[in-house]
């Protein structure tokens, strides 16, 4: 069994522009949203080799909800406490 431990689980925003103007708005093509953190991609990453392992974290946000709907998605065994 391996435990992974993320202190502050992370958000990143992916925003893709098709072309950018310095003179004109530029207006986004595509968003993604990756949920994460170093402790959170490991226990990705060992799934994916079949080993057994939980995530553990602290989310310092009201992300909570995005954050587990989000990993229970992704198949992650995962324990968020709020703080």
């Amino acid at each position: 069994m391996i435990i992974t431990v993320t202190l502050n689980l992370a958000i990143d925003y992916h925003i893709y522009v098709g072309n950018l103007n310095k003179e004109k708005t530029n207006v986004m093509d595509k968003k993604e949203i990756c949920y994460g953190g170093k402790g959170i991609n490991v226990n990705n990453d060992l799934s994916f080799l079949k080993e057994n392992s939980v995530g553990t974290g602290f989310l310092f946000s009201n992300d909570v909800l995005l954050f587990e709907k989000e990993l229970e998605i992704m198949k992650n065994k995962i324990e968020i406490e709020r703080l």
